[in-house]
């Protein structure tokens, strides 16, 4: 191969990443607040009842979530409802749109839709429990 095309296809290759960059990470430290109206099958930790276990309900419940620090993608803090409070950890993907959090038994995915809004989708599986969501979380003023 000579000169002339090897230094072409180094410019091929290299012109398609030039444009790219990184996404701007969003600064995501603040209290998130929000409504959850979730499907539950049985006594999880944020939606304790009386109800008899195997039976399907709708549970509404306040929820706040606070994100204690960020560095870079990654961050952590807690969620809490009128139930219980647990810790969360969570990373912001590439796009920096798309979240993920881990909590102490379960998982979310949420958007960040603009600035100070986030929608949540959570999910809980086990033999005992299942709970699923999708709601907004809105950041503290």
């Amino acid at each position: 191969m000579s000169k002339l095309a090897a230094a072409l296809l180094c410019v091929a290759v290299a012109v398609p990443f030039a444009g790219a960059s990184a996404q701007e990470i969003s600064d995501l430290t603040s209290v998130w607040t929000g409504i959850s109206s979730s499907v539950v099958r049985g006594n999880p930790p944020h939606h304790q009842s009386t109800e008899p276990a195997g039976e399907v309900r709708i549970s509404e419940r306040d929820f706040a979530m606070t994100i204690e620090g960020q560095e870079g993608r990654t961050f952590w803090g807690a969620i809490g409802s009128a139930d219980t409070t647990e810790g969360i950890v969570g990373a912001i993907a590439a796009d920096g749109r798309t979240i993920h959090i881990a909590d102490t038994d379960s998982y979310a995915q949420m958007i960040l839709l603009e600035p100070n809004l986030l929608d949540v989708c959570y999910v809980l599986a086990s033999t005992e429990v299942q709970v699923a969501s999708c709601h907004p979380l809105t950041r503290a003023e």
